[in-house]
């Protein structure tokens, strides 16, 4: 079984609204965000609400898990797990 890099965090069940922008501001408190991206579909270019926040060191991302998993943003409770894929 693959091993993840433990730098990536997958968020779930964001808002639509949400931008990636937000999304790394909201885990910056966590430690320094290499990148945030938010799902979108391909045809339509909306949100499939949720993303991924990639940090540069695996300490922050354990740290986002901890700190943000089943909490709310911008009114909706989002679930923060590791990134299985990265």
């Amino acid at each position: 079984e693959e091993q993840c890099s433990g730098l990536q965090v997958v968020v779930h069940n964001l808002p639509w609204s949400v931008t990636w922008q937000q999304l790394k501001d909201h885990f910056a408190s966590c430690g320094s965000v290499d990148r945030a991206d938010i799902q979108q579909d391909n045809r339509t270019g909306k949100s499939k609400g949720y993303g991924t926040v990639r940090f540069t060191e695996t300490s922050a991302a354990s740290s986002a898990i901890s700190k943000f998993n089943e909490t709310e943003f911008e009114g909706r409770t989002i679930k923060v797990a590791y990134d299985r894929y990265a």
